[in-house]
């Protein structure tokens, strides 16, 4: 999904709707987070599954420099 796609997607609601995140862990307790701007943020796509990714994405030394993604982090802590 681009940010284009989710911003057509998001018009489909009221703009006066209250956005949050939501996430059931590997016990099944389900999550329901406020959404806050500090959890939305341009980062590195790479992870744990960067073996999947393309070589081209990293040079020599095994650095990230493909483009960046939109994250939505699920901040468990606050």
């Amino acid at each position: 999904m681009t940010v284009q796609e989710l911003i057509q997607h998001l018009n489909t609601f009221p703009q006066d709707t209250e956005v949050m995140f939501s996430h059931v862990d590997h016990t099944d307790y389900g999550y329901k987070l406020d959404m806050d701007e500090k959890d939305i943020f341009l980062d590195d796509p790479t992870g744990e599954n960067c073996e999947d990714m393309d070589d081209d994405l990293f040079d020599e030394e095994w650095n990230y420099i493909g483009p960046k993604v939109v994250v939505f982090n699920l901040d468990l802590e606050d």
